[in-house]
């Protein structure tokens, strides 16, 4: 009903987004191909030993709490349906692989990091599109415009962060395969494997599906939900 250019966003987000091979062009973002490093079926055939190395360098760290703290997040997601498991290793099923995890510290916040580019997923990603995300200059051309528009304005406003964002981002079904992760576990001293059911911090594709949605939900709250300044 918006005509927007990326409407199909929204049955792509019912099924869930790939995680590698050509992303989806959008039609907003201006056109700037970036082609994959390796082709999706190099990818699956050399599955076993991308994974075979993630699993073998899975070792504790020297920060004893840090790992238990990503652990502990990593349960947590998976108690939250972002993650099914833990897993053995040796539970991999074929042709699927294994990316590694670890926990990067933010203030006092732990954030889990999953190295799809360590798997080669991100090598076997390509985008059609200049990924793109609104600046300070739209925010400054935003008062510009009321000002310009009302004179003396008088305005309020207010930041949002979206809770685990990219963790609301399904995963296609057919890219499963690629969405496992491996984390060392201080509880049986010996690395674990899950497998991410939304998208993850740290591949290529999180980024394309999460900014494209953001574009999307911007044009229906100007268009629909009147999030912006009417000429009186």
């Amino acid at each position: 009903d918006c005509d927007y250019p990326d409407a199909k966003i929204a049955d792509e987000m019912a099924l869930g987004f790939p995680l590698c091979g050509w992303l989806p062009s959008s039609g907003v973002f201006p056109p700037k191909p970036r082609a994959p490093d390796i082709h999706v079926e190099t990818l699956m055939r050399m599955s076993a030993s991308f994974s075979a190395r993630t699993v073998s360098a899975m070792k504790p760290s020297d920060d004893t709490e840090l790992d238990e703290l990503l652990w502990q997040a990593t349960l947590d997601e998976a108690a939250s349906g972002f993650l099914t498991g833990p897993f053995m290793v040796d539970h991999l099923p074929s042709g699927a692989i294994a990316s590694p995890r670890f926990g990067l510290l933010q203030k006092s916040k732990l954030r889990p990091i999953d190295n799809f580019s360590a798997s080669h997923v991100n090598s076997a990603t390509g985008l059609h599109d200049k990924l793109q995300v609104d600046s300070i200059d739209e925010i400054c051309a935003m008062i510009k415009a009321w000002a310009q528009r009302n004179g003396s304005v008088s305005l309020v406003g207010r930041s949002y962060d979206l809770r685990k964002a990219y963790r609301q981002i399904g995963i296609s079904k057919d890219h499963l395969d690629f969405a496992g992760i491996c984390i060392w576990s201080p509880d049986d001293q010996c690395p674990k494997l899950f497998r991410m059911d939304s998208m993850p911090f740290g591949a290529t594709a999180s980024v394309g599906a999460f900014l494209r949605l953001s574009q999307a939900l911007k044009c229906l709250g100007i268009a629909r939900a009147a999030l912006r300044s009417e000429e009186r």
